[in-house]
């Protein structure tokens, strides 16, 4: 049996613990721009918030990446991007979690990740490019570099995904409105920023385009139109 994708982990994991209902967002389900294909899934999570994967593949099968992000707005938990991307040989693996937090961050959720993180102490460590909304990465994020062939950073991811579902069991109920106002703040701070998912869907499928899939499928934000 084929091994579950990060993304599709933490969707298992969803399904056996909350209602979870598939999106109908239409053709941006599926966009094609010359070698590179993109696919879009999201989800209503009841009681939670919204999860999105998010997956690109090109360059005849030499390219694929894969990013899932869970906007939890019920709980006073990060929002959560989880990163796979393997080009060639190589493979780097995200789980970045951002601060969107109401309250002072003192969970056992930052204990945990720093735990998993520190058994991967030897394998090369990811910069990221020095955007803006780094400020709000939280220090207990992860962030390697790999061979194509190793699972070690996929097993691990896992273990940050279960860190976050326990996590949830922890965490107190919260503002939800409050919340939503925060992830969008972010959500916006990515396209003003231009990271490398927007400039990436920017050229790809232009500015408006890029926009849509960053707010409303990427991060769960309601329309303003």
């Amino acid at each position: 049996m084929k091994e579950l994708t990060t993304g599709q982990y933490i969707l298992k994991e969803l399904t056996g613990r909350f209602r979870v209902t598939k999106k109908n967002i239409g053709t941006y389900g599926k966009m094609n721009r010359g070698p590179l294909h993109l696919s879009i899934d999201c989800y209503d999570v009841q009681n939670l918030g919204h999860y999105c994967i998010l997956s690109v593949k090109g360059m005849f099968g030499l390219m694929n990446m894969e990013t899932a992000v869970l906007a939890v707005t019920s709980k006073d938990i990060p929002l959560i991007n989880f990163d796979a991307m393997r080009v060639g040989m190589k493979k780097l693996q995200l789980a970045e979690f951002y601060d969107t937090l109401l309250e002072d961050d003192n969970s056992l959720l930052r204990m945990e990740c720093i735990s998993i993180r520190n058994g991967d102490d030897d394998l090369e460590d990811y910069q990221s490019g020095g955007h803006e909304y780094d400020s709000k990465l939280l220090d207990y994020s992860y962030g390697k570099k790999t061979k194509a062939s190793s699972s070690r950073t996929d097993i691990s991811a896992k273990r940050y995904a279960d860190a976050v579902f326990n996590e949830l069991q922890r965490a107190e109920d919260c503002d939800e409105q409050a919340k939503k106002e925060k992830i969008r703040r972010f959500a916006e701070s990515l396209i003003s920023a231009g990271g490398p998912a927007v400039s990436m869907f920017t050229k790809m499928f232009g500015e408006e385009t890029a926009k849509k899939v960053v707010l409303q499928y990427m991060y769960g934000c309601e329309s303003q139109d």
